[in-house]
């Protein structure tokens, strides 16, 4: 299988997937709301490990990537 069959199937995994059969409202909502439990457990997370609070930093541009490509 070569890396264009492989991304087919991806592809075409994620046409079916719920998340992304709703409306460009509902899903940009449900993904904030995962972003928001994300950075939650970050937070929690740097109390044990400051260095921790660069997820947070790096979750926000994954976002912002997500959705300049979107």
């Amino acid at each position: 299988m070569d890396i264009r069959e492989i991304e087919n199937v991806i592809d075409n995994l994620h046409k079916r997937h719920p998340a992304f059969s709703g409306t460009k409202e509902q899903v940009t909502y449900e993904l904030l709301s995962a972003f928001e439990d994300l950075c939650s457990l970050s937070v929690m997370s740097s109390m044990l490990n400051p260095l921790a609070l660069r997820k947070i930093t790096d979750h926000m541009d994954a976002l912002n990537q997500a959705f300049v490509l979107g």
